[in-house]
């Protein structure tokens, strides 16, 4: 079953659509891959980009004016860099996480206690669990 897109996230799949065509073009210049590593990633490649172009094509036809209104092809949107102190909001605009995490502040951290457990350490019940 295929996710309506929202306004956003039908341009957010655009642009993964592109990255996916390019990626899949860079591929034959790999030397590095084995032939059956090679076919496998393509085949992934090309399911993913059969996946967005359904859920792009599901959405233009609830909202014709958007396919009138922009003509670009999906080839034709150029991957944007990805800056270290961005990574985490790049992230989250291409849906891959929901949210940014909270980094603890020092008062959360140092009010931090550990759990005492009762018994021999889990990596004696490990170990002797091998033997």
């Amino acid at each position: 079953m295929t996710t309506r897109l929202s306004d956003a996230g039908y341009w957010r799949t655009r642009e993964k659509l592109a990255r996916m065509e390019a990626r899949l073009r860079g591929l034959n210049e790999r030397t590095d891959l084995h032939p059956s590593l090679r076919a496998s990633v393509e085949r992934s490649y090309q399911d993913m980009m059969q996946q967005y172009l359904r859920a792009l094509t599901l959405y233009e036809v609830a909202h014709p004016e958007v396919r009138l209104a922009d003509s670009t092809s999906a080839s034709q949107l150029l991957p944007r860099p990805i800056k270290h102190t961005n990574l985490l909001h790049v992230l989250l605009e291409e849906g891959l996480i929901d949210s940014i995490p909270q980094i603890p502040n020092d008062a959360a951290a140092d009010a931090f206690e550990p759990l005492i457990l009762e018994g021999r350490p889990v990596s004696e019940e490990i170990v002797e669990g091998r033997r």
